[in-house]
Order: C-alpha cells, then sequence, then structure tokens
C-alpha cells in the first residue's frame, strides 16, 4: 500500500512535533520522486507561513536543521527506551535528514521552472497565469514555479512572442533578458535575446522597456534594442513586422540582408557554429524561406553563392566555390 503523507502531518514534522512513525512514513515519502516537486511545493509555503520572521535562508536553515538533529537524537532515543526497533528508526532518520538536506541545498534550482527548445523547435506553452507564448528554436525560458501568480517574471534566453493576460489586479508581467528588463500589464509583443543584443518589438498595447538607467516607452509597431545594459539604440518604426516572427513558421525572410546576419541568424537559432569567408560578408540575400532544419537554409545559401562549407578548425566556414 502506498504510504499517503499529507501537508499536515508534513507541516507538523517541520514544526518539530512529528512523532517517530511518521517521520519514518515521511523518509519513505521522500525517497520516491514522484513526490519531489510536493515536497518543495510544502516546504516553501511553510516557510512563507511558519518562518515569517525569519526572512533570510540562513535562519530559516538552521531551523530545520535544528529540526533534522533532535530527529536523529532526542526522538530517536526516546523510541529506543519505548521499545522501538533502533535499526530501523534509525536509518529512517538518517535517511529523512539526508532528503531534507540536499532538497533545501537544491532547493533554488527545484523552485525554477526551466523550459528549453531543441534547435530549429518552434512551441507555444502556456505560463500558469494564462498568458501564451511562442519559444523559438534554442531558447530558453524561466520562472518561479510557485510564486510565478503573485510575481510575473520570466528569464528569455533567444526569441519568444508573449501575448500576456492582463490580470484584474493590474499585477505587472517582467521579461528578463541579458540588456533589458522589460514591463507589461496586458500586451503583445517579441523578444529577441541573442549573444549581439537584446530586441523587444510590440504588436499590441503599451510595455516599458529599462536597461541600465534608462527607462523607454514603447508604442505598437515600434522596436528596440540594447547591446548592453544602459546602450539603448534609437527606437525604430517597423515597416515589415513579418520578418521579425517569420520564425513561428520555420522561415526566413531577408530583404537586401548581409549575409554576415544571416549566419547570425542560422547560427542563432539552430546552435550551429557556421563562418564566413570575409569575401562573402557584403553580399546580400532577398527571399522567404522555409528552413525547419539547419541543413535546409544552408543548401540554399550554398546554392545562391555559389559556395561551399569548409571544415576549419573547430566550425564550417562558407566560402567561395
Amino acid at each position: 500500500m502506498e504510504n499517503i503523507i499529507t501537508k499536515s502531518v508534513f507541516f507538523t514534522y517541520l514544526n518539530g512535533q512529528a512523532t517517530v512513525h511518521q517521520k519514518q512514513q515521511i523518509g519513505e515519502w521522500l525517497l520516491d520522486p514522484r513526490h519531489q516537486e510536493q515536497y518543495f511545493t510544502w516546504l516553501d509555503e511553510w516557510e512563507r507561513q511558519s518562518l515569517q520572521m525569519q526572512t533570510n535562508q540562513e535562519k530559516a536553515w538552521e531551523h530545520i536543521t535544528n529540526q533534522l538533529e533532535n530527529s536523529s537524537t532526542d526522538s530517536l532515543e526516546n523510541a529506543y527506551h519505548r521499545r522501538f526497533p533502533w535499526g530501523v528508526y534509525g536509518l529512517a532518520a538518517s535517511l529523512l535528514a539526508c532528503v531534507l538536506v540536499i532538497g533545501y541545498l537544491f532547493k533554488d534550482q527545484w523552485q525554477v521552472k526551466t523550459l528549453k527548445t531543441q534547435p530549429g523547435e518552434v512551441r507555444t506553452l502556456e505560463l500558469p497565469d494564462g498568458s501564451q507564448v511562442i519559444l523559438n528554436g534554442n531558447s530558453t525560458l524561466s520562472y518561479h514555479r510557485f510564486h510565478f501568480k503573485d510575481q510575473r517574471d520570466v528569464q528569455l534566453t533567444g526569441e519568444a512572442e508573449f501575448n500576456v493576460k492582463h490580470q484584474k489586479n493590474h499585477a505587472p508581467f517582467w521579461v528578463h533578458t541579458t540588456n533589458l528588463n522589460i514591463r507589461v500589464l496586458g500586451t503583445r509583443f517579441v523578444v529577441l535575446s541573442r549573444k549581439k543584443d537584446s530586441q523587444v518589438y510590440l504588436k499590441e498595447g503599451s510595455v516599458q522597456l529599462e536597461s541600465g538607467n534608462r527607462r523607454v516607452l514603447l508604442k505598437p509597431g515600434q522596436l528596440a534594442k540594447a547591446s548592453k545594459p544602459g546602450k539603448l539604440a534609437p527606437i525604430e518604426a517597423v515597416s515589415r513586422p513579418a520578418h521579425l516572427t517569420a520564425w513561428q513558421q520555420q522561415r526566413f525572410l531577408f530583404d537586401h540582408t548581409p549575409v554576415s546576419v544571416v549566419i547570425e541568424q542560422i547560427n542563432d537559432r539552430f546552435n550551429t557554429r557556421i563562418g564566413l569567408d570575409s569575401s562573402l560578408k557584403d553580399r546580400q540575400l532577398s527571399g522567404d524561406f522555409v528552413a525547419p532544419q539547419s541543413q535546409d537554409i544552408i543548401h540554399t545559401l550554398t546554392y545562391m553563392l555559389n559556395a561551399e562549407l569548409v571544415a576549419k578548425s573547430d566550425s564550417l566556414v562558407l566560402t567561395p566555390r
């Protein structure tokens, strides 16, 4: 029969009031990987409810370790005198201590949910608040697993389109990139965060950008870029928005685009390491290309440019034939 632990029993343990038998049950319950997420959910809730006066992790950790020490000494000694088998409960307490210690040390990693797409993959996601996200290939989105509805913050590396759901309490929604912090209330926008820079294109509504000490209000149809924190380029009006969202259909749209920029986009989307011979960097390409995989667009490039990929060092270099 499966060992079922309730939140009430778990809180009783954290408060130092569990029986030896309950401690053994909790230890066995925590050894099942299926229960790890529930453990962190309850631990997070208990900390906020029961440790309100202990606001830093060091004090919270001290409280829990005190419980562990008490579990493995005094409680078990009392249990022994009550003629419980020492080996069974000693092992259970030791296992429980190990699980809780390891769990608490790695709590931050468990509390953050990370979603990553493979190169060339495009995935549609729904966040806990009902907001929609379309995530481009080779991109990562992370957010707090348990507090998201209260504090809507996401961290993005890569490219995504957000359709943010407005909340009755007007709670803001933040997107954080390397170079930009984006604050919205309810709107649609596209964010790109790659090695070269961070970009935001606003489709609907209004967003406020923060970069270093600078703040800028973006209007629909405008594009903002930042190559580093505080270094915002002049706001641009976008005449061809389809170029900024073509990746959602696994397409590349080019309009007299330098080949060097084309190679950057390929490397970003597919996590490839393709270099470019200097004789080709000023060439330009135009067209609409469907490319679910990197070889699709690379084959097109080699044909249009009369070029080939040559292995050099740890990368491939596009070189004229």
